[in-house]
C-alpha cells in the first residue's frame, strides 16, 4: 500500500541508539490498511525519502518490521524497527584473531551494509567468536571489552545503510 504523503498526519524517522526507528500516524480514508484483517509483526514497512534536490542529499530506502500498530477508525500509528536479518538474528561463528575494527569492519560487509568510521584500525587483537548471539550483541559486547586506553567506541546502524564505528 502506498501512503500519499497528504494522508501523513505525523512521521518520524530516528537515528538514536544501535538501528534506525520509524514511527508514523496516517489517515486511511479507503480502508486499505484495516483491509488486510490484523496487521501484525511479519508485516513490513517501507520508507522512501528521495530529495528534492538530487545532488544534495543521499536517498533514504529502509525496511522496517512492524512493532506496534494501532488502528482507531480511519488513523492507523504505527512503529516500526530496522529490518536487517543477517544483523540481528542469531549467528555462531568464529572469526579468529582480529581486532574491533576489523570485526565490525567483517561484520559490515558480511551483512550487506555500507562502513564508515574515523577509526583506521584499533591496536586490541584477539579471540573473537559470535556464541549465539546477533552480530548486534556481538558488537555491543566487543566494544566494551576492547582494551584500549583513553578510547571511548561507539557504534550504529544509520539512515543510509552504513555500519558506523566511531572514537568519540
Amino acid at each position: 500500500i502506498v501512503v500519499d504523503f497528504d494522508a501523513v498526519v505525523d512521521f518520524s524517522l530516528k537515528s538514536i541508539g544501535p538501528m534506525p526507528t520509524v514511527s508514523m500516524t496516517v489517515r486511511d480514508r479507503f480502508g486499505l490498511i484495516r483491509s488486510f484483517d490484523t496487521p501484525n509483526s511479519d508485516n513490513e514497512i517501507r520508507v522512501i525519502i528521495i530529495p528534492q534536490f538530487d545532488n544534495a542529499y543521499k536517498n533514504i530506502d529502509l525496511t522496517f518490521y512492524i512493532s506496534n500498530i494501532k488502528i482507531s477508525q480511519d488513523v492507523v500509528s504505527i512503529t516500526g524497527i530496522f529490518k536487517l536479518s543477517a544483523f540481528t538474528n542469531t549467528q555462531f561463528k568464529a572469526f579468529g584473531q582480529m581486532t574491533t575494527y576489523q570485526l565490525i569492519e567483517s561484520i559490515a560487509k558480511e551483512t550487506g551494509l555500507g562502513f564508515a568510521s574515523n577509526v583506521n584500525d584499533s591496536n586490541d587483537l584477539r579471540y573473537v567468536y559470535c556464541d549465539n548471539k546477533s552480530y548486534m550483541e556481538l558488537i555491543s559486547k566487543e566494544i566494551v571489552h576492547s582494551g584500549e586506553v583513553y578510547k571511548v567506541y561507539d557504534w550504529w546502524v544509520d539512515m543510509w545503510n552504513y555500519l558506523n564505528f566511531a572514537d568519540i
